[in-house]
């Protein structure tokens, strides 16, 4: 298997590119847009894409040769050394002669190599593509991806659907970072809880402070700085009461200190604030001066798993001020999307502590952990392509298909020499001449080459018309798009 790295200034031309050198039978294994330079939270100058591509080019060696030689992929790009090139029966007659041909045994080796080759550009393929439905920043999909071929012994790993592991060592290495329980160093805490208005900090503090007292029987305090939600501080007093712990009330960073020196016998605290709007500066002013003269503190940046990713960064640029040590990520379970997490905590560098989904005080909150983050990436409650360990057998299903492909009708169907593919009754679809036509079983098939779905007949959605797709695993996939 051939695998070449190609730089252009946009998709297309680097599609030409691809198609010139490899031909068109060459699969796209991941595709980044290059960046010039790299600042604050990796925006700076766009350089172009960078993709890359492979092909399964083995040919049997010319010593045991005994068939003819592979068509040339270059062939509708250069017919003239074609034509220089095709050997005569004569001369082909003279090499059978003088080689002996190659027995079943190297056959079926060869078979069995080229089949693999072929299985393990697939799986990379169909990993791509799951995490990029995550929405996995492009080019960390991609860094996974060329490192997950680095491996040793990688096509073993893709088939047996045991990468989940990999990805968490190299989302580690990406710097993903996970911080330990700050309750358990053997000093005492003193912590606030941060962020947006109606992400769950009050409720996410009573989970904490329930879990230490039943569990870790440890003294905790509570205190209140949010004097702007009367419901909030209603329900803080309702939990305080429910676990046994006592609760302080502050208006100010004098208020603040006292209540600090009345619970200094306990070894949490506890502090909740109002929810503050990222896009007000005096909001993000009067709460660090609140939190200034509180010594030995530690701030919890908490962000829900339902925000998009550029508002999670916005957030966090906007707290960065307040002295953020780590982030908190709730409501895990309104999601299916988890690609947002990955993206925020690799560029902000700030540690994961925990993880919530649910309002169950104190069960629903855990520890987080970069191989929680991968099973929510691809264990999610109503994920599409469902769960990497599966990806084998979505890879046997998808081989049957092939292999009965002789009795099915393609699907889809495109012109190599553009970039778009089209249901086969389509007006542009008939017009394609046989000799440029390229069939696909299906959308997926067509969008891992990267051909475009036609705005005329709309392809993709056409997948899920009655009829037109036997393949389950497919119409799953395509359903969720």
């Amino acid at each position: 298997m051939q695998i070449k790295r190609f730089e252009a200034k946009d998709m297309t031309t680097a599609l030409r590119l691809v198609k010139e050198e490899l031909g068109p039978e060459a699969v796209i294994l991941s595709a980044r847009s290059l960046r010039k330079g790299k600042g604050f939270f990796g925006s700076l100058k766009y350089a172009g894409v960078e993709v890359s591509a492979a092909i399964d080019n083995q040919q049997p060696d010319m010593k045991n040769a005994r068939t003819l030689p592979r068509k040339d992929p270059y062939r509708r790009f250069n017919n003239d050394r074609i034509e220089q090139s095709r050997p005569t029966r004569r001369g082909l007659n003279q090499t059978r002669s003088d080689y002996p041909p190659a027995n079943a045994t190297s056959r079926s080796k060869g078979l069995r190599k080229k089949s693999a080759s072929r299985s393990s550009v697939r799986a990379l393929s169909t990993l791509y593509q799951q995490i990029l439905l995550q929405e996995v920043d492009r080019g960390i999909a991609s860094e996974i991806i060329e490192e997950i071929k680095r491996i040793p012994a990688s096509e073993e790993i893709l088939s047996k659907g045991n990468i989940k592991s990999h990805i968490g060592s190299l989302l580690e290495e990406m710097g993903v970072v996970v911080a330990s329980s700050p309750f358990d160093n053997g000093r005492p805490t003193i912590m606030a809880f941060v962020g947006t208005t109606g992400v769950g900090k009050t409720t996410t503090l009573a989970k904490l402070a329930a879990r230490q007292v039943s569990r870790g029987k440890k003294s905790v305090g509570l205190i209140t700085l949010d004097n702007y939600s009367i419901a909030a501080n209603h329900q803080l007093e309702m939990y305080a009461q429910i676990i046994g712990v006592p609760l302080e009330t502050a208006a100010n960073a004098g208020d603040l200190k006292k209540a600090v020196k009345r619970l200094k016998d306990k070894e949490i605290i506890l502090i909740d604030t109002p929810g503050i709007n990222p896009k007000d500066p005096v909001q993000i002013q009067e709460l660090k001066s609140s939190l200034a003269g509180i010594s030995s503190l530690k701030t919890q940046l908490i962000m829900s798993a339902t925000t998009k990713e550029k508002d999670c960064i916005a957030i966090s640029e906007a707290f960065k001020d307040i002295g953020v040590d780590q982030i908190l990520f709730t409501k895990t379970d309104e999601s299916s999307i988890f690609g947002n997490i990955v993206n925020v905590l690799i560029r902000t560098n700030l540690p994961l502590s925990f993880l919530c989904g649910g309002r169950k005080v104190p069960e629903d909150i855990e520890a987080g952990t970069v191989q929680r983050l991968v099973d929510l990436l691809f264990s999610s409650p109503g994920h599409p392509v469902n769960r990497l360990a599966g990806a084998s057998n979505i890879q046997k299903e998808r081989t049957l298909n092939r292999e009965d492909k002789s009795t099915e009708q393609p699907n889809f169907v495109a012109n190599q020499n553009s970039d778009v593919y089209h249901v086969t009754d389509c007006k542009w679809a008939k017009k394609i001449k046989p000799a440029n036509a390229i069939k696909f079983s299906g959308a997926q098939e067509a969008e891992a080459q990267n051909f475009l779905p036609c705005r005329s007949c709309n392809p993709d959605s056409a997948q899920q018309r009655p009829g037109r797709e036997s393949n389950t695993e497919k119409q799953q996939y395509y359903s969720y798009r």
